[in-house]
């Protein structure tokens, strides 16, 4: 069982009725706008939570890096998605550099990991 905010997974279930399998996806939390990207089945726990898609020609890591980097989070407890992340214009470059960003950032991630590990 998923939510978007820092907690993530918030439990587990052995419920095989109102799986999400339609994966990778992004799931959105609509009031804190902290976003993950999910690519294995999961039962949604949270209804501020917006799963979403990308079109054909359109890296899912791309977006989902570009969204974590914009954060548009104000002081009052509104919903974000319909209001300011719905309008949001991403820049797409070729689907071949939308893969090779996300690749280059996931590198970095992993060797951020590697040296926290390490410490």
């Amino acid at each position: 069982m998923l939510t978007a905010g820092k907690s993530f997974v918030i439990g587990h279930t052995k419920e095989t009725a109102g799986v999400f399998n339609k994966v990778p996806v992004i799931i959105f939390d609509d009031f804190t706008t902290d976003s993950k990207y999910v690519d294995f089945p999961f039962k949604v726990k949270s209804s501020a939570m917006k799963i979403l898609h990308v079109k054909n020609g359109v890296n899912i890591r791309y977006v989902y890096y570009f969204m974590s980097i914009t954060r548009l989070v104000g002081k009052t407890h509104k919903r974000y998605w319909i209001s300011e992340y719905s309008k949001l214009d991403i820049p797409l470059p070729p689907y071949n550099e939308q893969c090779r960003i996300a690749d280059a950032i996931e590198r970095i991630n992993n060797r951020i990991d590697d040296i926290a590990e390490a410490l």
